[in-house]
């Protein structure tokens, strides 16, 4: 019996059970779904005045209507926020940078040009204004105080400087702009010659103090965001020739968060965070469930993170690792009382990202199995219902176990923008598609067109089958084959 014919014989077997998932009671949603949910639900939010700022420089805080902070009539969710996510008088790079992403996701997903003005001109501003030139050296800013770059390079911390790439990163993606790659070569190149510490073999945190930021600590996600924030779909669509240092890189951080950061499988001996990963990892430090970034959103990130790069890169180490790691977070942590996901061991609040990071896992193991998808047919839809904010739009940043939103967050802040958010749609649109045997099409806007294997379908593999030339500078790519 020849492999093509395992091959052709297994892919069979797996359209007819995923025809059986798809005829149960609730069905998958739909790529259609997924876009109508980017375009009706979320993008709504982000293309008013006040979301879209003047020439591409993009607000950090609005209130949960979207109108901007009025110190003279100022809405409660900026007034009395929880602590770490309003500095009114800070304005990030890294959210900037995350919001030119979600224009970027937009204009990948719909065409609209309307979304591509403002992925231009938002990544524009910052190639202009969000990186600082210092001993031959492109360093990114953190945030800005009255105008002032806060605070000495030393002092910023790796994860924000992972951000500063979101957005210039994607932009790349879509446009092949060769300034913006020139800036992403140097940013990432600053990166990881001025953080990674060779004799620990991890990436540091800061490298001087500044508040409670300390330099002793080994952060997961300081490891994590070098991947997620701009890596792991960067990587692919970078000149053949640059690929090899980055996919080095890419083994490295998986192994490092692998080895240093899980908290090891449940055995015998007791465990509370067995099959988690530790967000802080600090020597010493007081190690909880629930705190520091241990919890199921972060971990099952993790997870995908350590089995896209060794499935991409044929690790197979790191490959079963994240499957079989991921399949257990996504167990555990779905609710199935609910229909939706818990935040964490014994926290049954929804957060808004985890549940993205939860639905995207399941869906990216859902192209090797639909079973694993099986989740989003009641997790999607509960977050559409009762995750969105049904009158202004985006998502609220925290509810209840029964869909309550706390009113005292706001929905864009110095955490939380549109990125999370439109990556959901984009992955469930992508990885929709496939499970119900339907091509992808994402738009990109080249001045010319690039080496076809650089062209990638976000964080996953595809066939390129059509390339159509929509006008100039403007093409519709279908992919096939879905992996």
């Amino acid at each position: 019996m020849s492999r093509r014919f395992i091959r052709r014989f297994v892919c069979i077997l797996l359209l007819l059970f995923a025809g059986s998932i798809l005829a149960a009671e609730e069905p998958l949603p739909t790529a259609q779904e997924w876009r109508t949910h980017l375009e009706s639900d979320l993008m709504r939010f982000w293309m008013t005045p006040e979301a879209i700022g003047v020439d591409g420089n993009f607000p950090t805080y609005r209130c949960n209507d979207g109108s901007l902070f009025n110190a003279a009539k100022p809405c409660r969710e900026l007034t009395e926020p929880a602590r770490g996510i309003v500095y009114l008088d800070r304005d990030y790079l890294r959210m900037q940078s995350r919001q030119v992403y979600g224009y970027g996701v937009a204009y990948h997903v719909t065409g609209e040009e309307k979304y591509l003005e403002q992925l231009r001109k938002g990544a524009q501003w910052m190639m202009r204004n969000g990186f600082e030139q210092i001993d031959g050296a492109l360093v990114p800013v953190s945030f800005w105080r009255n105008g002032k770059a806060m605070p000495r390079p030393p002092q910023r911390t790796s994860q924000d400087a992972a951000y500063s790439l979101t957005g210039l990163g994607f932009y790349y993606v879509i446009t092949r702009d060769p300034e913006a790659l020139r800036y992403v070569k140097a940013v990432k190149d600053y990166i990881f010659t001025t953080y990674w510490d060779n004799g620990q073999r991890i990436i540091r945190w800061v490298n001087e103090p500044f508040m409670d930021e300390t330099a002793d600590r080994w952060e997961l996600t300081a490891q994590l965001d070098q991947v997620y924030a701009y890596m792991i779909w960067l990587t692919p669509a970078l000149p053949v020739a640059d690929q090899e240092p980055w996919k080095k890189d890419l083994i490295r951080l998986a192994h490092v968060m692998k080895d240093v950061f899980y908290a090891g499988d449940c055995g015998s001996r007791p465990n509370p965070a067995c099959g988690l990963f530790w967000g802080d990892g600090t020597r010493g430090h007081f190690r909880a469930v629930g705190q520091n970034h241990t919890d199921y959103g972060h971990s099952v990130k993790t997870m995908w993170m350590i089995y896209t790069v060794g499935k991409r890169y044929g690790d197979r180490e790191l490959e079963e690792f994240g499957r079989r790691g991921a399949l257990q977070i996504l167990e555990w942590a779905y609710d199935r009382q609910a229909g939706s996901w818990l935040r964490a061991p014994g926290d049954a609040g929804r957060e808004w990202w985890a549940m993205c990071e939860l639905d995207q896992t399941a869906g990216s193991l859902g192209l090797e199995n639909p079973a694993h998808a099986r989740y989003l047919a009641s997790t999607f839809r509960w977050y559409r219902t009762k995750m969105v904010d049904q009158k202004y739009g985006e998502v609220w940043h925290l509810t209840s176990p029964d869909g309550t939103p706390d009113l005292a967050l706001p929905k864009q802040h110095g955490w939380k923008s549109n990125m999370h958010s439109t990556e959901h749609a984009l992955v469930g649109y992508i990885t929709a598609s496939q499970m119900y045997a339907q091509p992808v099409t994402l738009h990109f806007a080249w001045a010319s067109k690039p080496d076809e294997r650089t062209v990638k379908p976000y964080v996953y593999e595809g066939t390129v089958s059509k390339v159509v030339e929509i006008r100039t500078g403007r093409q519709a790519v279908t992919f096939t084959n879905l992996r």
